[in-house]
């Protein structure tokens, strides 16, 4: 899970600055990510929910599901105190997080998206 958000956070932070997402003007800002590699399947929306919100972002009744390290469970890439470089970043610039999972499409077409295989998540669970 973390080397994913890194590999995430790389769209806005490579080589010790940021690229291509400038800071929030007028425009909505998404990185929508092809999530099929994460654990050979892709993972689930639980996977995507703490990739962006942290353990917070998966309900209780399944907090089973949290994914940790070092003992700890793994930071959100838009939790305020994740270590990782990129993500102070992504809260700054970046207003969704899209994970797709789909198992055929080919570029410049998104077909029916099954239900499942397509997340997105905003910046804030409060917003």
């Amino acid at each position: 899970m973390i080397t994913a958000e890194q590999k995430i956070g790389e769209k806005v932070f490579a080589d010790g600055k940021p690229t291509k997402f400038p800071q929030i003007t007028n425009s909505l800002h998404l990185i929508l990510t092809d999530i099929r590699g994460y654990l050979d399947e892709g993972g689930d929306v639980f996977d995507y929910r703490q990739m962006a919100y942290g353990a917070r972002g998966i309900p209780a009744e399944y907090s089973w599901m949290t994914h940790y390290w070092q003992g700890r469970p793994i930071m959100g890439l838009f939790e305020e105190y994740n270590p990782l470089r990129a993500a102070r970043y992504i809260q700054e610039r970046i207003h969704f997080l899209g994970f797709v999972r789909e198992q055929h499409f080919h570029n410049c077409h998104f077909p029916e998206m099954k239900p499942g295989h397509f997340e997105l998540f905003r910046v804030s669970l409060g917003a």
